[in-house]
């Protein structure tokens, strides 16, 4: 039993180690937590960082670095008009964000409420924007994910 207890206790330091190893120089880019409709800005789904799929967590892991972040708009309403020769495509897009260490980047979808109903067919009603970035700590960030190997 006690060699249990020894072995469990060196486990969890060691995994406690590696990730505050990984976490001193890893920066956390997430979508904003919740619509601000007062500023036309809206939540994201972060779908892939560099070409590769995310998964379903709100928050992710990254090295300091350029990286291509390609989000999805999440706007929810009861009613969405369906265009003639509008796709789903127009409700992704990509941000080119410089990530420096240790700081957390808050994506959202800005949204032209006056934009004419043509630009629901090409997209350009909306464009992704780092809506703010604070050093990692000052906020939690134990639960951002690594991106899948």
């Amino acid at each position: 039993m006690n060699r249990r207890i020894c072995h469990g206790i060196i486990a969890l330091a060691l995994a406690f180690l590696s990730c505050a190893s990984f976490a001193e120089g890893a920066s956390v880019v997430a979508s904003i937590p919740h619509a601000i409709s007062s500023e036309n800005i809206y939540k994201t789904e972060i779908i892939e960082i560099d070409g590769k799929a995310t998964g379903t967590a709100r928050e992710y892991a990254v090295a300091p670095g350029q990286h291509t972040i390609r989000v999805r708009m999440m706007l929810v309403v009861d009613w969405t008009p369906k265009l003639p020769g509008a796709s789903d495509s127009v409700r992704e897009k990509e941000l080119v964000l410089d990530i420096e260490p240790g700081t957390k980047y808050r994506i959202a979808a800005k949204l032209d409420v006056d934009a004419p109903i043509e630009s629901q067919l090409d997209g350009s009603y909306w464009e992704p924007v780092l809506y703010d970035q604070s050093p990692k700590w000052a906020t939690y960030t134990t639960r951002a994910a690594k991106l899948p190997d």
